[in-house]
């Protein structure tokens, strides 16, 4: 199972690809953290999580 696939399992209700990193948007701050947790498990680059702030309500990490 890849990043992708993982975020999604935990939670996450949009993937969006860039350049050079993944975003992960929608997690509740429990399933961001488990998320991370399994980041660093599987060797991941991660920055995040990014906490809701003005008009974002959930947790969102990016990946590589």
């Amino acid at each position: 199972m890849g990043p992708s696939e993982k975020a999604r399992e935990l939670g996450a209700t949009k993937i969006e690809g860039g350049i050079n990193w993944t975003w992960a948007l929608g997690f509740t701050e429990e399933k961001a953290e488990e998320f991370v947790k399994w980041l660093n498990k599987n060797a991941f680059d991660y920055r995040g999580p990014y906490p809701p702030s003005g008009r974002n309500v959930t947790y969102d990490i990016r990946f590589r």
